[in-house]
């Protein structure tokens, strides 16, 4: 009997023991992921408390890079545009004084030619000739002027300017004079000089002035009738 009782006391205890046993496991089991979570918290919040600021951030610098970039690429881009514009016209307004002499042609050689006397007798064809080069390559600059009551106005070519700016050794282009007759004279000034030099022109010495006098002449071809039985009779042998 009292071995009976010793054993069910020591199964008892064993019971007792396994159940607290287990009570411990379950808790530390519980307490872990409960830990787990908590530091996926936090670092789930740090993360999406850190990244939005960050891209954030590079959004604006970028937007603010990108939208500085090109107004200073457009601002260059002006002032180099600025710096390549040359208002030729107010560079040689004291060589349209008709009291200005002319120089020699020491820069362009140029020669004018009726283009069709018969149809348009007023158009002309002028070929330049480059007489000295440029060490530094500069453009020569040729602008043609014609006498009009007394006073110098633009020569318009066909390009629709007065002015030939030319990096080659010879050009061609064409222009309408104003009169037409042996009575009146076409009298054409021609100022040529490098870009370079545009801002400081001494007549003579950087520029060359060119006076050229032209009588456009109309040419009228005549009809010449012709007689058949003259034609027969002059190739009969006699």
């Amino acid at each position: 009997m009292a071995k009976k009782i010793t054993f069910l006391l020591v199964l008892l205890l064993g019971l007792i023991f396994a159940s607290i046993s287990a009570y411990a496991t379950t808790d530390t089991g519980t307490t872990a992921p409960d830990t787990g979570l908590t530091n996926d918290k936090v670092s789930s919040a740090d993360n999406s408390g850190t990244i939005p600021v960050i891209n954030t951030a590079n959004v604006e610098t970028a937007t603010e890079a990108t939208g500085s970039a090109p107004s200073r690429t457009s601002t260059t881009e002006e002032k180099e545009e600025e710096e390549e514009s040359i208002d030729y016209e107010q560079c040689v307004t004291e060589f349209l004084d008709p009291d200005v002499e002319a120089t020699d042609s020491f820069l362009v050689n140029i020669k004018w030619n009726q283009k069709d006397p018969v149809n348009n007798p007023l158009l002309y064809v002028l070929t330049g000739t480059i007489k000295q080069d440029s060490e530094s390559g500069s453009p020569l600059v040729v602008m043609l002027y014609i006498k009009a009551d007394d006073l110098y106005i633009p020569l318009i070519c066909r390009g629709g300017t007065n002015i030939i700016e030319t990096g080659s050794v010879a050009f061609v282009s064409r222009t309408d004079l104003l009169y037409l007759g042996s009575d009146r004279v076409n009298e054409v000034r021609i100022i040529a000089f490098r870009k370079e030099d545009a801002d400081n022109l001494i007549p003579g010495v950087n520029v060359q002035i060119s006076d050229k006098m032209i009588t456009a002449k109309q040419t009228v071809i005549i009809p010449i009738p012709i007689n058949t039985d003259s034609v027969l009779d002059a190739l009969k042998l006699k």
